[in-house]
């Protein structure tokens, strides 16, 4: 990490994503100013809710980035070496790191991926432009995404409910309904295309199956909505039940 002299004389590290306070000349910290949409998704945090170390920001602050840089060492030696009579903390369930994931997938969809741009660059942008409304689940809606779904019907004139695969290990033939707890997915014969042998993920955001657990969490997201599906009687039936009613009404009358 890399620290540029601010304009009240502290420490400011160099961020891509900050913008920071104009220079002489107009120049700004990061690439061109800021890259919009890649913080601060709930709005521009005041002075107070910004990190800090000690109780002053890092980046006015030389004294407390020499700091955080010390503190953050000392992790990492503690990472790469742990003593042997630490133990893991068995309170803290793994799934809350691959929620995330799929959360952070909800508020960032980038136009061309960092590793391909070569670091942030002009032109690259988040394209999530409503964080948070379980696009990286629903995409645009079966419209769009209809591979994401399966058909109502035989005639597939509507589709709402998502696509769910059978897990490895059930049976080929006729798998048990239990066993359709994996995300949907598709083979692709005579391809390089299948993800450990799985087949092509059917989803709205593929990169929602850049890991087995992430692609389990997803599924229990896709086996929720079914289930409350389920809950929901059918058009017909709805339409039925508004029928009966609205004929006792009349009799009533």
């Amino acid at each position: 990490m890399t620290a540029d002299t601010g304009p009240k004389g502290g420490a400011a590290a160099a961020c891509p994503f900050a913008g920071g306070q104009p220079k002489p000349g107009g120049a700004q910290d990061g690439i061109l100013g800021p890259l919009p949409g890649f913080r601060h998704f709930l709005g521009a945090p005041g002075a107070a809710e910004r990190f800090q170390v000690d109780g002053a920001d890092p980046r006015q602050s030389a004294d407390a980035m020499a700091v955080l840089r010390r503190r953050l060492r000392g992790l990492a030696l503690l990472m790469g070496n742990r003593p042997a009579h630490a133990a893991e903390n068995p309170q803290i369930p793994s799934g809350y790191t691959y929620l995330l994931q799929l959360t952070a997938h909800d508020l960032v969809s980038t136009t061309t991926g960092f590793w391909s741009a070569g670091g942030p660059r002009p032109g690259v942008a988040n394209a999530a432009g409503a964080p948070l409304r379980l696009r990286t689940l629903y995409g645009d809606g079966p419209g769009a995404c209809p591979f994401a779904f399966a058909p109502d019907g035989a005639r597939d004139l509507t589709r709402s409910r998502f696509r769910l695969s059978a897990i490895r290990g059930a049976p080929a033939a006729t798998p048990d309904a239990g066993a359709y707890r994996d995300i949907g997915r598709a083979a692709t014969p005579g391809t390089l295309g299948t993800r450990r042998g799985s087949g092509e993920a059917l989803l709205a955001d593929t990169r929602n199956d850049q890991s087995a657990l992430l692609a389990q969490v997803t599924g229990l997201f896709e086996m929720l909505h079914n289930a409350i599906l389920d809950m929901i009687p059918p058009v017909q039936q709805i339409r039925r039940g508004t029928a009966i009613a609205s004929a006792a009404s009349r009799r009533r009358r």
